[in-house]
């Protein structure tokens, strides 16, 4: 599916008390306490349909035309996800968010990856264990933001699938699953 085909379904603004409910959701599912939107910011939620029969969509919340935190639903009435849920219903923010507001960066775990791995990483691959240069402490799981050693700028969104400690240990494989990057759909749509 290519960015100009998604449409938003259902796109409404955010009541006070709903971005006060996304408010408790950041700091509760994220730990990024020093960060809170006002009451009357103009915040928009919508579904993207990501597959044609319906079932999986993705939650989106805008801010300046721009997808600014998103969260996979799966509306699949067996709940069959093959035990692949970790991305399910889970409060995601955008690189969008991660670049223009510090506390996000700040306060989220990052891996450096040398510049050998920037083109696969934009391309939406995975992180491989030889193609990081250090990383901060996180649990298997963890929200983790991918940057350039050159930089330091942000490149991907990623779901750590090991600790930190197990991924030091570690020599070669897969590490971390890449779930949003620079230039991917959720970066390129616009409202």
């Amino acid at each position: 599916m290519k960015v100009k085909d998604l449409k938003v379904k259902n796109l409404k603004r955010l009541s006070n008390r709903e971005i006060k409910l996304l408010n408790n959701r950041i700091k509760n599912e994220l730990g990024i306490l020093n960060f809170e939107f006002e009451k009357k910011t103009e915040l928009y939620t919508g579904i993207i349909i990501l597959n044609k029969d319906g079932m999986k969509g993705l939650k989106c919340y805008f801010l300046n035309k721009k997808i600014i935190f998103f969260e996979y639903n799966n509306n699949d009435n067996n709940n069959n996800n093959n035990g692949n849920n970790k991305h399910y219903n889970r409060l995601i923010p955008s690189l969008h968010l991660i670049i223009e507001n510090n506390n996000f960066f700040v306060s989220l775990p990052k891996v450096v990856v040398d510049v050998g791995a920037i083109r696969f990483v934009v391309n939406g691959a995975d992180i491989m264990r030889p193609g990081i240069r250090t990383l901060e402490g996180f649990e298997q799981n963890s929200l983790v933001i991918v940057v350039d050693e050159k930089h330091n700028k942000p490149l991907a969104v990623t779901i750590a699938l090991f600790d930190s400690n197990t991924i030091r240990s570690m020599s070669k494989g897969r590490v971390l699953e890449n779930i949003h990057f620079v230039g991917d759909d959720i970066w390129e749509f616009k409202l």
